[in-house]
């Protein structure tokens, strides 16, 4: 019965970290001049509690991205957690002050960076918060 117990229990935990992975906040920024439409995004950013980084998928064991595409001079970008060696652990749902750079990126991959724009001091509620263009530092 305790081997089945530890079964149980293992499974459970499997469960929440592919719940925890799967669920979380993004980081939406609207009014992107219609010139990056097309484009790819990922975000960088830090805070006293830790780091995180933005982007659509990432693959542990090749270590592959996919990153958000802007559309209509918008982008959301779903927030992860990331470990000592900057890779994505789990999805993002604080309530914290951040600051970050998006860049922006001709492929999906993040290669061919092409411009970099930074925010700082935005609120994230339940992981998620808006911006938008206009209100961050360009950096070309």
């Amino acid at each position: 019965m305790k081997k089945l117990g530890l079964i149980v229990i293992l499974a459970l935990c499997v469960s929440a970290i592919s719940f925890a992975q799967s669920t979380g906040g993004t980081f939406t920024l609207t009014n992107i001049p219609s010139r990056y439409n097309g484009k790819y995004v990922y975000l960088q950013g830090n805070s006293l509690w830790g780091s995180l980084l933005g982007l659509d998928s990432y693959n542990a064991g090749s270590g592959d991205v996919t990153l958000p595409r802007i559309s209509n001079g918008r982008v959301s970008i779903p927030m992860w957690f990331v470990n000592e060696s900057g890779r994505p652990v789990s999805r993002f749902s604080g309530n914290h002050t951040i600051n970050f750079e998006v860049t922006i990126c001709n492929s999906a991959d993040g290669d061919d960076e092409i411009v970099e724009i930074g925010f700082e001091d935005v609120v994230f509620t339940n992981g998620s918060a808006t911006k938008s263009w206009n209100e961050g530092e360009v950096w070309d």
